[in-house]
């Protein structure tokens, strides 16, 4: 979250993070009190997925080189949790953490010099805010 100039291998780690994202939200899923959260928190980590194809595009627009989104078996961070608590409390940090992905990826958009790359990290971060508000809604329906 520090990083404010990121490098090709900064990009290439968030990719291996935001798909790793995927399994986050299915172990919040698989821990959900209700099925209509379990759906909120599901689409949630599907789009997780979609921004690492998005990082990947801008990877292989800045390096010229070609980037594989890792699967999950090649992944280190794509670990499903298990155990968890899906509460107001958890649901809380979640709309804190998207709320500051945006940031983060608005950032690095602003100071992207290519027009379709900061295209793709800002629609990663609207993304992000949409992962808040479904938390505030999943808030809702505890």
């Amino acid at each position: 979250m520090g990083v404010t100039a990121p490098t090709v291998d900064d990009f290439k780690l968030m990719a291996y993070i935001e798909a790793g994202g995927e399994a986050f939200y299915i172990g919040l899923a698989n821990a959900a009190p209700s099925s209509e959260i379990a759906e909120l928190l599901n689409k949630n980590g599907r789009e997780e997925r979609a921004h690492a194809h998005r990082v990947k595009r801008v990877i292989e627009k800045l390096s010229g080189e070609s980037f594989t989104v890792p699967e999950p078996d090649d992944n280190p961070y794509y670990v499903i949790p298990e155990g968890l608590t899906v509460d107001a409390e958890m649901l809380n940090g979640l709309v804190e953490a998207e709320i500051g992905g945006d940031a983060l990826y608005q950032g690095w958009a602003g100071k992207m010099d290519d027009a379709e790359c900061a295209d793709l990290l800002s629609q990663n971060g609207k993304e992000e805010t949409s992962h808040s508000d479904r938390c505030k809604q999943a808030l809702t329906l505890i």
